[in-house]
């Protein structure tokens, strides 16, 4: 009787516990360039969960093929990770013919801004994160961060670069919206999506880029990020950098001085750990930490090879280039 009793207890606390779960909401945009690093990412978020929250991942995925979609059900199920796939036509927005994208830019990196279309009506607050980062924290303690005021995101300031700065804006910091706190309810109730659409329209020939002798400091080049800095304005919340540490330079040095064991590392612009994977440095260290950890190690070796092919292309390139440009200074000497 009393191993009984015990039981029962024991099972009214653990029914307890996780009633009283916090729910936290996560969202990702990607299309078929990105699974196997969002897996790497939300498989780094529930590693770190040490408060037990219960994590609702939201995938707004277009053109994955259905391999890869495949892939992904499968091993969030193997894991029993909660995962919603919510496919949208990049076409909606009708820009994808358009726009000018940078090299690492998709068109699926708008579809962050239709967030509070997209989700649940029922979900009043998202944690948004581009898929090439990773979690080395408990996430509860970052989206537990109250959104006072007339607040509608949390973000930090983008450590890498300013794009367009010819509107007069109230808030002096160019946010990175990589990371992105966001108060869905505000931003339904304020139609913030349509806002933002609104302002793409109206400044379309910065957008565009049609005019090829626009000046870089004239035009838009970083789309939803330039959208949401200057609609949103002073209604972005600063939160601490740790919640989204950029490597954004042309080496990983500056990684060096980040909170490897206490924070969101974000890989940003085209140098993605997988892409310099033979770099030995502690930002890729604790990539292919990660990586080993995830169950998709196999996948590791293929962007080895193809990180150890690039970086022998790129050694060639300048030695190839070294060599033209001492041949040509040989040649000029030789006219004289």
């Amino acid at each position: 009787m009393k191993r009984f009793l015990t039981l029962i207890m024991f099972l009214f606390l653990a029914c307890t516990q996780s009633l009283a779960s916090e729910k936290i909401n996560i969202a990702y945009t990607i299309d078929n360039n990105y699974p196997i690093f969002t897996m790497i990412s939300i498989n780094s978020i529930v590693q770190n969960n040490k408060s037990d929250c219960d994590y609702t991942f939201y995938i707004i995925e277009d053109n994955i093929s259905q391999n890869n979609l495949k892939l992904m059900k499968d091993y969030f199920a193997k894991k029993n990770i909660n995962v919603d796939f919510i496919h949208i036509d990049q076409n909606i927005i009708d820009t994808k013919s358009d726009f000018t994208y940078l090299p690492y830019i998709t068109p699926i990196s708008l579809a962050r801004i239709l967030l509070p279309d997209l989700l649940p009506q029922s979900v009043d607050k998202v944690l948004y994160l581009d898929g090439d980062t990773l979690v080395t924290m408990d996430l509860k303690e970052f989206y537990d961060i109250e959104l006072e005021g007339d607040y509608l995101t949390g973000m930090i300031p983008n450590d890498c670069a300013y794009s367009y700065e010819g509107i007069t804006k109230k808030n002096p910091n160019y946010y990175n919206s990589g990371v992105m706190l966001i108060d869905l309810k505000k931003w339904r109730e304020q139609k913030v999506s349509k806002q933002l659409l609104d302002f793409m329209t109206v400044n379309k020939a910065r957008f565009s880029h049609e005019d090829k002798n626009l000046n870089r400091n004239w035009s838009f080049i970083f789309l939803d990020q330039d959208l949401i800095n200057y609609v949103l304005d002073d209604k972005i919340k600063t939160v601490s950098f740790k919640y989204n540490q950029q490597y954004c330079s042309g080496d990983f040095s500056n990684y060096e001085k980040l909170f490897y064991t206490n924070g969101v590392l974000h890989y940003l612009t085209a140098t993605k750990p997988w892409v310099f994977a033979v770099k030995k440095i502690e930002a890729v260290r604790v990539y292919y930490k990660y990586w080993n950890n995830s169950g998709l190690k196999r996948y590791k070796y293929y962007y080895l090879c193809s990180s150890i092919k690039r970086s022998y292309e790129l050694y060639f390139n300048s030695k190839m280039t070294a060599l033209k440009m001492t041949l040509g200074k040989l040649t000029k000497k030789g006219d004289k």
